[in-house]
């Protein structure tokens, strides 16, 4: 009995140091990826209030209503060779005979590039931002793209008092 107990004990003992200590290294693979991103956010997603006032007088110049209130940050990282667009568009419509534009403001270089003058918002997407290269804006005051709305009179004709819409501007990030 003593001699199979000791014979046990030397083949566990023996079989332990093959299964664990089969050298002084061991090693194993590690699989490293870096995965598509794209996502944005607004500095903030309150409603804007925009009025012109009927053009008076000779001249008939229209007031212009601008606000410059928001931020649209964005992170993309991007499939080689492939860079990002930003594109807005509205659901719903201005009032009648008036135009909402919208420009973005890019403010930073490596960012991507803002759509020159900037473009009237409409049903459809639209080029905002194009050029947008892997990147992080950052999420501060003085970072992302600065937005500037302008609400105008476009035809005095066919202007109605007291016209009031509500619109929805809705930003997207797609591959360019």
């Amino acid at each position: 009995m003593v001699r199979r107990l000791l014979g046990l004990v030397s083949f566990l003992a023996i079989a332990s140091s093959v299964a664990f200590c089969q050298g002084n290294s061991v090693s194993h693979g590690v699989i490293l990826r870096v995965l598509p991103v794209a996502s944005m956010a607004l500095s903030d997603s309150g409603t804007i209030a925009l009025d012109v006032a009927v053009p008076t007088g000779t001249d008939g110049v229209a007031t212009v209503d601008t606000d410059t209130s928001k931020r649209l940050w964005y992170t993309a990282v991007n499939p080689a060779g492939t860079p990002r667009k930003i594109q807005v568009r509205m659901d719903g419509s201005t009032p009648a005979g008036t135009l909402l534009t919208l420009e973005a403001i890019v403010l930073a270089a490596g960012e991507g590039t803002s759509v020159t003058g900037g473009i009237t918002l409409a049903g459809d997407d639209q080029d905002l931002i194009v050029s947008i290269p892997s990147c992080a804006t950052g999420r501060t005051s003085t970072s992302g793209a600065s937005l500037r709305y302008s609400f105008c009179v476009a035809d005095r004709s066919v202007l109605r008092l007291e016209d009031t819409t509500v619109a929805t501007v809705t930003f997207t990030i797609v591959d360019q």
